[in-house]
């Protein structure tokens, strides 16, 4: 296991929040991946409540990035968790709404900033279609989104948001990786890296995380969908990818 993931794991045991253990191990993979790569860029996130997923998005800092939390309803023990564990690193409290954080020079001024933006905030479509447009202006080139809930049969309305929001932004971010409850974008020119990471090197470092028992899924040809799948293995088989169902050894990117 890899000793930020482990210290993670031992840091958050005892934060309240619904950050499931291979969620956390799939950011640990991506956030490192991106430093392995040199992608530099701000961290942020909508909906932080105890600082769970905060706090893996912080231990990834590096200098010169900033984390932004954007939550009406943050607790004081998120600030306090995330400040012990990395006391060096510069972070920006959004108290408010995030509709309201738009309007400020803040926003502005950070445009294509951020490689890493997480959106787990109100569970309306009104408000996730606002908080993909932040995220959407905040991202850089090379930098990933992640949604909170995508597929989630409790919230339908958030897997409708999203749909409808890529319908009406053509070629501006791409779905490229579904699975444990969240769902992962870039820009269309990053598509390729991160797939090419997800074919070569994605199961490894599940597994060297403690999730060797997963399967990851490309069902189809590149040209009908850029999207995998990740999930607990699939149908009792030991496989760590899974192709089409008619060629289920093939993995195209």
């Amino acid at each position: 296991m890899t000793t930020t993931f482990a210290k993670y794991l031992h840091l958050s045991q005892n934060i309240e929040g619904w950050f499931n253990k291979p969620s956390a191990a799939i950011w640990d993979t991506l956030l490192g991946f991106q430093e392995k790569s040199g992608i530099k860029g701000n961290l942020g996130e909508i909906g932080v409540w105890e600082g769970k997923s905060a706090l893996l998005a912080a231990m990834h800092q590096r200098v010169g990035e900033t984390l932004l939390l954007i939550d009406p309803r943050q607790r004081a023990t998120a600030q306090q968790t995330i400040e012990e564990a990395c006391p060096e690193t510069e972070r920006i409290y959004f108290p408010k709404k995030s509709s309201l954080f738009r309007g400020t020079d803040l926003f502005q001024h950070n445009a294509s900033s951020f490689r890493w933006f997480h959106i787990d905030g109100s569970h309306t479509a009104q408000f996730v279609k606002l908080d993909l447009e932040i995220a959407d202006f905040l991202l850089d080139d090379e930098g990933i989104i992640t949604l909170d809930d995508f597929f989630s049969p409790s919230y339908p309305q958030i897997t409708e948001a999203l749909f409808a929001f890529l319908t009406n932004s053509t070629c501006r971010l791409k779905l490229i990786l579904v699975g444990f409850n969240k769902g992962y974008l870039c820009r269309p020119l990053a598509v390729r890296r991160y797939t090419h990471f997800f074919k070569e090197e994605l199961s490894r470092e599940m597994a060297e995380r403690g999730f060797p028992q997963i399967t990851i899924i490309k069902s189809t040809a590149s040209y009908d969908s850029t999207c995998f799948g990740i999930g607990p293995s699939w149908e009792n088989f030991d496989l760590a990818y899974r192709g089409p169902d008619w060629d289920r050894k093939n993995i195209e990117i």
